[in-house]
């Protein structure tokens, strides 16, 4: 089987959860024997960093990157927002040399399927269409458009909730119709599949999670008055719940182990919120090489998200790696992990400090969560497996 993965970024470093999704996947397919190829957007925002990391080096796919910009432009967004029904997240992707790639690609070479990793990288649906008789799969990442809907519902400032309003109305529209335009639908969460299927997704699909290998790493070096954070900065469910964190949690729980400290690590974070980690007790890395390397140093990893949609990808590596996660319901969402078994979830500030000061004082509770999140990652989310279902699923739809 020969497959193209289209993607909006490199999949190297694993800096953010949508790299480390799409790494997974090309490191599963190419586990069961698939021709792979790889083509994905260089931005300013998103380097391609690949000769950085040996590892990457070894991967056994055709790799084409692309640079494009993708910068906003608030003058164009203000028109988009008064005369186009294309979502602006979307059309500041659409670029001519990346079609121009696309189509070079495609007189080059045949492919059973193209895997489209994201609703940003659907803009090039009809460009595959006109150049290729593949099979188009639509990965969604997450729910796109229910990330702008929560977010405009925390906001205070009446412009910009009216604008992320028409913009979370507009994905949801311009989502479905494009999810249905394509062959077949991978989502990264059950949760999400079935949320597609009730709004009318009527294409075959199937969930393909970010899934882990069973190798797992050495848990000695972990420091046991450190609590980590790490996320992507730019986005804005993370500033929104690490800003919350700090106020609403932080103080008091410092107050109460003040020789305790959180350690934040996350790339392109604005100055504003940088400003906010100067706070007692936390210390701010900024991005880093290594995540699993900055998580195993960590006695517990929080993940206090209010808002956003789709799978949390550093959930399941610190879960995997037997580090206790203590996060709210969002931050877990689409994971059926069991609060007080896998993980501990709080519904509100009063909770996550009372569910930290347990991880923090609790050995027994520690390692029991510790060793059950582990078992569940390796039951559930095993890379090698799950590829293998997904390289089986498209052989279906491919007959």
């Amino acid at each position: 089987m020969k497959i193209l993965i289209v993607t909006d970024k490199p999949p190297w470093p694993g800096t953010s959860g949508g790299a480390l999704a799409v790494m997974s996947a090309i490191k599963g397919l190419l586990e069961h024997q698939v021709e792979l190829s790889v083509v994905y957007t260089v931005t300013g925002k998103h380097p391609d960093n690949r000769l950085r990391n040996p590892e990457e080096r070894t991967i056994e796919a055709q790799i084409i990157p692309v640079k494009i910009n993708t910068t906003i432009n608030l003058f164009n967004l203000f028109l988009n927002l008064l005369f186009s029904r294309l979502p602006y997240n979307v059309k500041r992707f659409k670029k001519k040399q990346f079609s121009k790639q696309l189509k070079s690609i495609f007189r080059r070479e045949k492919f059973d399927i193209v895997q489209i990793e994201g609703i940003n990288m659907s803009a090039y649906i009809d460009c595959i269409r006109k150049n290729s008789n593949s099979i188009i799969a639509m990965r969604s990442h997450n729910v796109e458009h229910e990330i702008w809907e929560r977010l405009s519902a925390g906001e205070k400032n009446v412009f910009r909730k009216y604008y992320l309003q028409v913009l979370s109305q507009r994905l949801k529209n311009y989502e479905l119709q494009t999810i249905n335009s394509c062959d077949c639908h991978i989502t990264l969460t059950e949760r999400d599949k079935v949320y597609f299927e009730n709004a009318g997704i009527d294409i075959p699909g199937f969930t393909f999670p970010y899934a882990r290998f069973t190798s797992v790493p050495d848990r000695s070096k972990a420091d046991s008055k450190t609590i980590g954070y790490i996320g992507s900065l730019d986005w804005k469910p993370n500033q929104e719940g690490i800003q919350w964190f700090i106020n609403k949690v932080w103080t008091a729980v410092h107050k109460e182990h003040p020789d305790h400290r959180m350690v934040i690590a996350g790339r392109n974070a604005p100055d504003w919120l940088i400003n906010k980690f100067n706070k007692p007790g936390i210390e701010y890395l900024g991005e880093i090489n290594n995540a699993e390397a900055f998580m195993n140093k960590s006695y517990t990893l929080i993940i206090p998200l209010l808002s956003g949609s789709g799978i949390r990808v550093r959930a399941i590596q610190a879960m995997s790696m037997g580090i206790p996660v203590v996060t709210t319901a969002k931050g877990i969402e689409g994971i059926n992990a069991s609060h007080g078994k896998e993980l501990l979830i709080a519904s509100t500030a009063g909770e996550y400090i009372q569910q930290l000061f347990g991880i923090i004082m609790d050995e027994k509770l520690y390692n029991s969560i510790s060793g059950n999140a582990r078992a569940f990652i390796k039951k559930y989310y095993d890379n090698k497996k799950l590829c293998g279902e997904m390289v089986e699923f498209y052989s279906k739809i491919a007959q």
